[in-house]
C-alpha cells in the first residue's frame, strides 16, 4: 500500500541519498554483514521476520536528525538530492525499507554486470574504479552511482549486499558474474549505451 502523510495526505517516499547514507553510516554499516542471517528460535517464537530488526533500526537512524546523514559524500557525483529534506518514516513500514534496499542493490548489480559483460576483465578493484571513471550521468540513476561510491569505500560488504553475485566475487577475474539482460540508454547522440533501469527518488 502507498504510504501517505496523515497530516497532508501526500505520498511519503524514502529519500534515496539519505537512505544510502544511513545504510553505510557508522551505526548501520557493521550490521549489513549480518543481513539475511537465519533467525534464532527466540526470534521465530516472537514472530520476528527476516531482517525486521535491522530495517527498523535503519528507519530509526533515518528519522534521526544527524548531520552525517544530510551530507553529499562524493564530489565526483553530481549533487542530485537534498538528503536533509525528508519526512519521518514509520517503523511499521520496515518492509518497504527492506524492499527499497533490495531494489537499489538489484539495479546496482545490473550496472556492475553490464560492465563485466562488456569485455572488461580487470580485477574487482579495477572494475569498481572503471565504473566510477566511465559513469555517464545522463544514462545512470544517480542514486546507483552514489551507492557505488559507498561500495568503493566498503568493498568487503560487496558480496553481502548483492544477492545474485557468485561467492567468488573477489576473485582475480569478475568475468564469472551472471549475465543479465542489458538495456540500451538513448543519448542525445543517438548511440545506445548500457544502463540500469533509471529512476530514483
Amino acid at each position: 500500500a502507498v504510504i501517505r502523510n496523515p497530516e497532508t495526505g501526500s505520498i511519503v517516499k524514502l529519500n534515496s541519498k539519505r537512505f544510502i547514507n544511513v545504510c553505510f553510516g557508522d551505526v548501520i554499516r557493521p550490521r549489513l554483514a549480518q543481513r539475511g542471517r537465519t533467525l534464532t528460535k527466540k526470534q521465530l517464537d516472537d514472530k520476528i521476520q527476516l531482517d525486521q530488526e535491522l530495517f527498523i533500526d535503519i528507519i530509526k537512524e533515518y528519522n534521526r536528525d544527524a548531520e552525517e546523514y544530510n551530507l553529499h559524500a562524493f564530489s565526483w557525483i553530481q549533487d542530485f538530492q537534498d538528503a536533509s529534506s525528508f519526512v519521518q518514516y514509520g517503523e511499521e513500514n520496515w518492509p518497504k525499507a527492506k524492499k527499497k534496499f533490495g531494489e537499489l542493490m538489484k539495479e546496482y548489480e545490473y550496472m556492475f554486470n553490464s560492465k563485466t559483460q562488456s569485455g572488461f576483465h580487470g580485477d574487482f578493484s579495477e572494475v569498481m574504479e572503471s565504473i566510477k571513471d566511465s559513469a555517464d550521468p545522463n544514462c545512470t540513476n544517480p542514486s546507483i552511482l552514489y551507492l557505488h561510491g559507498h561500495l568503493l569505500q566498503n568493498e568487503k560488504l560487496f558480496d553481502r549486499c548483492l544477492s545474485l553475485l557468485p561467492s567468488d566475487a573477489f576473485s582475480e577475474s569478475t568475468s564469472g558474474a551472471p549475465i543479465m539482460k542489458q538495456k540500451k540508454c538513448n543519448t542525445a547522440g543517438g548511440k545506445g549505451r548500457v544502463s540500469g533501469r533509471g529512476g530514483g527518488g
